[in-house]
């Protein structure tokens, strides 16, 4: 961290605080959220100067080191785009790649809007690209308890905070902003009383983390940061064309909280979002927060991590089913994955429904992949500590005549030849025509009937 090299420049009337570190003509700046600062770059700004490139990460007018506005309240986004507009100018650089976190993602694709000659790529963390004039956090009839609008309200989110240390109140936001639902008070109860005082702050975020972010919001205070996003989220912008042509990563925690604002999921699953980004890539991080930069600096995705990290879970499992529901191993190519291999138009085996889909992929949106991806796949060569390798008991092995299984090398003649009933003397086998190797839901009443004949002859 000590690396990282702090200046102020004069812009716009303001002195701006800006954090650097790396040289080059490749520039990439970092615009960050809130309750956060340059500061939850740290991670990512380092990573990237090691990489050769120039890492740029400000703090917003009226955040962090950066001086206050005489008026907040006049604070707009349009101040945030014009200030980066103004940066790059003084430090003259033609061209950056924007990031942007969190309300950081609006200034990042809008800076691309106005600014398209000066803008290489865009990278947002937790929020989609979402054009001028449209609004998910008030679509619909939100609750009235719901943190974004209670925050709009002048007043309000003062006199919540104001019952609190800066520490604390810091400390709540990035307890309730690393969970995966939205913060939403009862009527008679503040966002801030949503955080039980024993709550422990998340595994990855420090209290020397905590105290430099607390330092500084209580230089800056929280005038600007209530105006900028919470306050301004209507603001008009003149634009006509809302289209963003530039090369786009949007990295989302699997877990991350904005996803449960209303419509947004399905804005980008859907792939409406690609209607207005249309060169994007989307990575989904399994266990991934709101704050993923922060809680997985480091992580580099295993292989199928970042397989299914393009596509949104449900995609996932229908990708996986219809692969599994051949007759052949899934095989991909040596510069494809495994998600390749199916085609996007292909429909789901014909026993298995919509509806099904819809309640597998719900559940492995709970749970991600992290442990289905460890067991079975990275444990098999467990040892298990046991000499006996015979098994005793009355067993049955059902297989499907088109499981795909049956490929894998030695499998099928192992079963055929009998070789297996060395270590399972007791072994009934029963393969089930144009059986799949999901037998079990593709002919559940004949498997069904197999399950309850073998119960019933060995109870």
């Amino acid at each position: 961290m000590d690396e990282i090299q702090h200046k102020f420049v004069e812009i716009r009337s303001l002195k701006l605080h800006i954090a650097e570190i790396g040289t080059g003509d490749k520039v990439v700046v970092f615009l960050h959220g809130f309750p956060e600062i340059w500061y939850s770059w740290r991670h990512q700004m380092i990573a990237v100067a090691n990489a050769g490139y120039r890492a740029i990460a400000p703090d917003f007018r009226g955040y962090g080191l950066s001086e206050v506005p005489s008026e907040p309240e006049k604070t707009t986004f349009m101040d945030l785009i014009n200030d980066l507009h103004a940066i790059l100018d003084s430090f003259g650089i033609p061209k950056v790649f924007v990031v942007g976190k969190d309300f950081g993602g609006r200034p990042a694709y809008y800076f691309t809007l106005f600014h398209p000659e000066r803008v290489s790529g865009v990278i947002t963390l937790g929020v989609p690209y979402v054009p001028p004039g449209q609004s998910f956090s008030v679509q619909g009839h939100p609750p009235e308890g719901l943190y974004v609008l209670r925050w709009q309200k002048p007043g309000r989110a003062e006199a919540d905070f104001a019952r609190f240390d800066v520490k604390t109140v810091v400390k709540n936001i990035y307890i309730l902003f690393s969970k995966s639902e939205l913060p939403i008070a009862e009527e008679n109860k503040e966002v801030m009383d949503l955080v039980e005082p024993s709550t422990p702050l998340p595994t990855w975020f420090t209290e020397e983390d905590l105290s430099v972010y607390a330092s500084l919001y209580e230089k800056s205070g929280f005038r600007t940061p209530l105006q900028v996003p919470y306050r301004s989220l209507k603001e008009n912008f003149s634009v006509n064309n809302v289209k963003v042509m530039a090369p786009a990563l949007m990295i989302m925690g699997e877990k991350d909280y904005t996803l449960k604002f209303n419509g947004i999921k399905e804005y980008i699953i859907s792939g409406k979002m690609k209607e207005y980004v249309p060169n994007l890539e989307t990575v989904y991080v399994p266990e991934g927060s709101h704050f993923v930069q922060e809680q997985f600096p480091d992580k580099e995705q295993g292989r199928a991590e970042a397989d299914f990290g393009r596509f949104d879970v449900k995609t996932v499992v229908k990708n996986i089913y219809i692969l599994f529901s051949k007759s052949d191993i899934p095989i991909a190519e040596e510069n494809k994955e495994i998600m390749d291999l199916v085609d996007p138009s292909t429909p789901l085996p014909t026993w298995f429904t919509e509806e099904d889909l819809s309640v597998y992929a719900t559940l492995y949106e709970k749970s991600g992949f992290r442990t289905p991806l460890q067991m079975p796949y990275r444990a098999l060569r467990e040892p298990l500590g046991t000499t006996e390798t015979k098994v005793m008991a009355p067993a049955l092995l059902i297989v499907g005549e088109k499981d795909y299984g049956l490929k894998f090398q030695g499998f099928e003649n192992y079963i055929t030849s009998g070789k297996v009933k060395e270590y399972v003397p007791n072994l009934e086998i029963v393969f089930v025509a144009e059986g799949s190797h999901f037998v079990q839901e593709q002919f559940p009443e004949k498997v069904n009937q197999l399950i309850v004949n073998f119960l019933s002859n060995h109870i």
